[in-house]
C-alpha cells in the first residue's frame, strides 16, 4: 500500500464516526476523502479563513471537523481563526468552550515533473509550533498515518485540536 492508500484508509476510519465532517475547498483532497458522504464534505469557497471559521463553529456545535488545507502555504490566510480562535478559545472562556478541529494539510510536491512552484510547497510547521498549544505532527512514515489520525480523532473528541502534515512527495511511495 502506498502513502496515499494509507491516507484513504485513515479517512475511512474517521468517516465511520458520524460526527466527522470534511471542511474545505477541493474537498475530495486528491480523492482521499471520497469515503465521506457528500453531505459530510460540503464544497467550500476558496477562502481559507472562512473554512477555518466554519470548522471552529461546527466544532462548538459538537462535530469533529477535518479542516482541509490542501497546501500549507495557504494556511497563512487562516492564521487568525487557527491561532487566536481555535487554539485560544478554551483559555478565553475558562474552559467553557473547547473547539477541536483536525487540520489536514500538505507540504512538498517538489519532486514531481510539474513543480508547483516555491509558493506551493512550503512548510510552516516550525512557526505554528510556537503559536499554538495543540500537537503538530508531520506524517513522515507510512506506518504512522493511520495511528496518528486515530489519535487526532481521540484528541478532538476530548476537546483538543491536531494539525497533521502530509508530504505530497511521498503520496505514491510504498
Amino acid at each position: 500500500m502506498t502513502y496515499r492508500d494509507h491516507l484513504i484508509s485513515a479517512m475511512e476510519l474517521l468517516a465511520e464516526n458520524p460526527k466527522t465532517f470534511v471542511i474545505g475547498y477541493n474537498s475530495s483532497f486528491g480523492g482521499t476523502t471520497l469515503c465521506f458522504p457528500k453531505e459530510r464534505r460540503p464544497e467550500m469557497p476558496l477562502a481559507e479563513a472562512l473554512c477555518a471559521g466554519v470548522a471552529n463553529g461546527m466544532s462548538l456545535c459538537g462535530y469533529v471537523p477535518i479542516l482541509l488545507m490542501e497546501r500549507m502555504d495557504f494556511i497563512l490566510h487562516s492564521m487568525d481563526q487557527i491561532v487566536n480562535h481555535l487554539d485560544k478559545l478554551a483559555l478565553l472562556s475558562n474552559g467553557l468552550h473547547k473547539p477541536a478541529v483536525i487540520i489536514r494539510t500538505a507540504t512538498g510536491n517538489v519532486n514531481t515533473p510539474l513543480l508547483t512552484g516555491p509558493t506551493h510547497c512550503q512548510n510552516f510547521s516550525v512557526a505554528f509550533r510556537y503559536m499554538v498549544t495543540f500537537p503538530i505532527i508531520k506524517l513522515q512514515w507510512i506506518s504512522s498515518i493511520i495511528p496518528e489520525y486515530q489519535k487526532a480523532l481521540e484528541r478532538a473528541l476530548n476537546g483538543q485540536s491536531t494539525m497533521l502534515i502530509e508530504d505530497r512527495d511521498l503520496y505514491f511511495t510504498s
